[in-house]
């Protein structure tokens, strides 16, 4: 689904993927929270076939059998549904808020009020999602481990391949442009001098490999949370699959660290961007998030 739904403009420097059903989810929910997304028709299209999409996602990484798959897709239907009815009004709502907002003038710490709703989203999904993950991993075996261990190989491989073939100045463009096109779904073109300010933001907080490092090490956790639950009884992979969660919830502290560097770098450019604002940029982002709240309202009511 990632591939469909634009990422948050708040989003960190380097992408977390294929860390399996929980951060499918995680994703997902990224997605459609506070986004600079793609549009009104893209965004219906995506989250009416999200179930397929997810599922599909996910079976590139595990290579369910037949009987997991329907699994999967039925569990992500289930999820989708609920979402519809216990989080995409709330999101909605959040939206109107920020459209309000935005017509004063912003600081960091209210951009970073946006996101704080974030976590609280994340923790109802786990719950929601919670019995239908423990069944879905309880049923995965080592031809699938081994396949998953594979794909994160496989990913880690082409990011350094790719990363090698550019110099680090090609490097730095490609994140800045990345970026701006990201903060361009919401503002419009930005000039120069916004741009430049892009540009120092990246420079600030990297090429992401503290998001790499971090990323191949929730992999490896991952995996052998994975390979111990089937032989456990319900109630004991029950709690090693909440136990893996609270950690990815909490995260190192070297993590948090980064995380709260991220998210409080974000929420300065965007209010920097917002006070720098030409007119014709401050209607677009305008018309952007009544657009945004319009399509969570009408998905909501499908």
């Amino acid at each position: 689904m990632s591939s469909v739904i634009r990422k948050p403009w708040f989003s960190r420097p380097a992408d977390v993927a294929g860390r399996g059903w929980i951060i499918a989810t995680r994703r997902a929910l990224l997605a459609l929270s506070l986004v600079a997304l793609a549009g009104c028709s893209v965004v219906r299209l995506a989250y009416n076939q999200a179930d397929t999409l997810l599922a599909t996602w996910l079976d590139r990484q595990f290579d369910f059998d037949r009987t997991q798959s329907a699994l999967v897709r039925d569990a992500a239907t289930r999820w989708l549904a609920w979402q519809r009815r216990a989080q995409l009004p709330e999101m909605a709502a959040t939206l109107a808020q920020v459209r309000r907002d935005w017509e004063r003038p912003l600081g960091a710490a209210d951009v970073c009020r946006w996101a704080d709703r974030l976590p609280g989203w994340l923790d109802a999904t786990w719950q929601q999602i919670r019995p239908d993950a423990l069944a879905v991993a309880r049923q995965l075996g080592p031809a699938q481990w081994t396949h998953l261990e594979a794909h994160f190989a496989r990913e880690r491989r082409e990011q350094a391949e790719e990363a090698a073939d550019q110099s680090p100045a090609e490097r730095r463009q490609a994140q800045i442009d990345r970026l701006a096109e990201r903060y361009e779904r919401l503002l419009g073109p930005l000039d120069a001098a916004q741009r430049t300010r892009v540009g120092q933001l990246v420079d600030r907080l990297g090429d992401g490999s503290g998001w790499a490092s971090e990323r191949e090490r929730q992999q490896q956790e991952l995996l052998a949370t994975l390979r111990q639950l089937p032989a456990l009884p319900a109630a004991d992979a029950a709690v090693q699959l909440d136990a893996l969660w609270a950690r990815w919830r909490t995260g190192t502290p070297a993590q948090r660290a980064l995380r709260e560097q991220t998210q409080q770098a974000h929420c300065q450019l965007l209010a920097e961007l917002q006070a720098s604002a030409s007119p014709r940029q401050r209607e677009h982002a305008r018309r952007q998030w009544a657009t945004w709240e319009a399509d969570l309202r009408a998905l909501a009511a499908d």
